[in-house]
This record gives C-alpha cells, sequence and structure tokens, in this order.
C-alpha cells in the first residue's frame, strides 16, 4: 500500500542522471528516499498498539485473533494458526518495521516525460487491515468498530502522515533535485 510524493519538473534531470551519471542518481535516490523517511517516521508514530480493545481492560484486539489467510484452526494449523498461511494479526512492531521509505524512477507512459517520487509503503498484511477497514465494506461489525475508532480517512496512519510531513519531505526533494543539477553540470 504505497502512498507516494512526487516532484514534477525533474523529469529530464533524471533521465539524463540515470543512463549517464550512476553516481550522482544514486546519491539523488538516497535524498529523496531519507525525505520520504520523514513521512515514514511519523505513519509509524501514529500506529497504534491496539487496534481493538476486549472488555474489562484486557489488552487484545477483539475478534482480531491469529487470523491467517487459510484460517485459524489451533488444531489443525499450530497454536498461533500461521503455518498454514500468512499470519494476518495485528502486531504493531511488526507494522511499525513494515512501513519503509523508498525512491523511484516514475515514467508516465505515452508522455515519456520522466520524474522521481519518494513512496512510503506498509507490507504487513494486519497493519494494511487496520489502514484500510471500511473502505469497500463499512457495514460489518469489524469495520464499524475500527472506523469508530480511527476515522475513515485512508490509508490510515499514512495519509495522515503524508499531509503532516508530505510539505517537508517535498522541500527536501526539490532541494535534492537542485543540488544533483548542480553536481550534474559540474561534470
Amino acid at each position: 500500500m504505497p502512498m507516494t510524493l512526487e516532484v514534477d519538473g525533474a523529469g529530464r534531470l533524471v533521465d539524463a542522471l540515470s543512463k549517464f551519471n550512476k553516481e550522482i542518481y544514486k546519491i539523488l535516490q538516497d535524498d529523496v528516499r531519507a525525505a520520504a523517511g520523514l513521512v515514514a517516521e511519523d505513519a509509524r508514530r501514529r500506529t497504534p498498539a491496539m487496534v481493538l480493545y476486549g472488555g474489562n481492560g484486557e489488552r487484545r484486539s477483539n475478534g482480531w485473533g491469529t487470523w491467517t489467510s487459510s484460517g485459524n484452526n489451533p488444531t489443525k494449523f499450530g497454536s498461533r494458526g500461521t503455518a498454514a498461511g500468512r499470519d494476518l494479526s495485528y502486531n504493531e512492531g511488526r507494522i511499525d518495521k513494515s512501513i519503509r521509505p523508498g525512491a523511484r524512477k516514475a515514467r508516465v507512459r505515452g508522455a515519456g516525460s520522466v520524474g522521481i517520487k519518494g513512496i512510503v509503503t506498509m507490507n504487513d498484511v494486519g497493519g494494511q487491515i487496520w489502514a484500510t477497514a471500511g473502505h469497500e465494506n463499512p457495514g460489518s461489525q469489524f469495520n464499524r468498530e475500527v472506523m469508530g475508532r480511527y476515522g475513515s480517512d485512508y490509508p490510515r496512519g499514512l495519509k495522515a502522515a503524508l499531509f503532516a510531513k508530505g510539505p517537508e519531505a517535498g522541500e527536501m526533494m526539490d532541494r535534492a533535485i537542485e543540488r544533483a543539477e548542480r553536481e550534474f553540470r559540474l561534470i
């Protein structure tokens, strides 16, 4: 589930760097990744420790147990229910580790223009379930409870982080492109 920060107007430079000066292009990618890292760090801070709480103060996500993509039968799949598929349970530490910044060359099909974009991804399935719960099926009890507690601004955590840190990250990306352009002209 990616959230992107794109820079317009850098297409020719990015294209030239990627073809003719891999060293400066790598530095530009690192700088763009660092800018996207601001958004990723903010998204990690927005990840709740628990999504839904059980009754009587129990620290668990009620109804959100140790799901797997193929079922949750402890006798058949083991005590955590993960032997037959991916673990879909909510685990804040695992989700925080899965939120990663990146940088990619962006090409617009048909237009021939190239640019660079910073990307923040959340690769944990449990986190993706939390981030999009209620987006397509708001009527289920689980989705209503998640939406009642965390709202319906999708994807949760990532979108809020993009609005909070996006302008600062965009400025960092602009400075990185200007720096890369200066270095490229010196060669």
